[in-house]
């Protein structure tokens, strides 16, 4: 009897044991999956990429056809925000055709507005975006509102006027003001143009 009661203790003991380990790896198992979960993730797009082509009429002119092409650029540094979380930068390409011939394409990075740039745009921000200012545009020179700012922080940040000679292309860049410029600000820029 003694041999009976004690071999289904050692048995109840052993299925206790199986049953323990089983749910040990199932929590360890489970304890990954939240640590992969809340590890961070690789670079992420700033930005979505976006492309906007305008056409201008001056009298007596061909008209000219500019492009401006924002896309994320993984070859730029990445930039970590103030939770840690890391992005990729963009680039934004401008190209000018008049009557299909090319006159130049010129492509900007954040890194062409480095010297105009508070600390804190340096070091969080990435190269938000570029827009045409037409209203401002002539047959001799294009303008261009552009902005660098912190990811997800969309039309918030440094903004800068950039005037571009045709044909050959010469920029100058002007900083607005100390004050960062909205997305309404822009757009009410673009509407004006329209």
């Amino acid at each position: 009897m003694k041999k009976i009661v004690l071999f289904s203790l050692l048995a109840a003991t052993l299925l206790l044991s199986v049953a323990c380990k089983q749910d040990s790896v199932k929590t360890e198992k489970e304890g990954q999956s939240l640590a992969a979960a809340t590890e961070p993730m690789g670079p992420q797009p700033s930005t979505s990429d976006l492309l906007q082509e305008t056409t201008l009429r001056f009298q007596g002119e061909t008209p000219i056809v500019v492009s401006v092409d924002r896309r994320t650029d993984r070859s730029l540094p990445a930039v970590k925000d103030e939770n840690d979380v890391m992005f990729y930068d963009n680039r934004v390409n401008v190209r000018v055709m008049r009557g299909g011939e090319q006159l130049f394409e010129r492509s900007f990075t954040k890194a062409d507005f480095e010297s105009y740039l508070p600390d804190v745009d340096k070091r969080l921000g990435v190269m938000q975006g570029m827009a045409l200012d037409s209203a401002r545009c002539t047959a001799r020179s294009l303008s261009f509102g552009a902005q660098v700012g912190q990811p997800g922080m969309d039309g918030d940040g440094s903004a800068f006027r950039i005037s571009m000679s045709l044909p050959d292309g010469g920029i100058s860049i002007e900083r607005l003001s100390n004050q960062d410029t909205t997305r309404d600000d822009m757009e009410e820029e673009e509407e004006m143009g329209d």
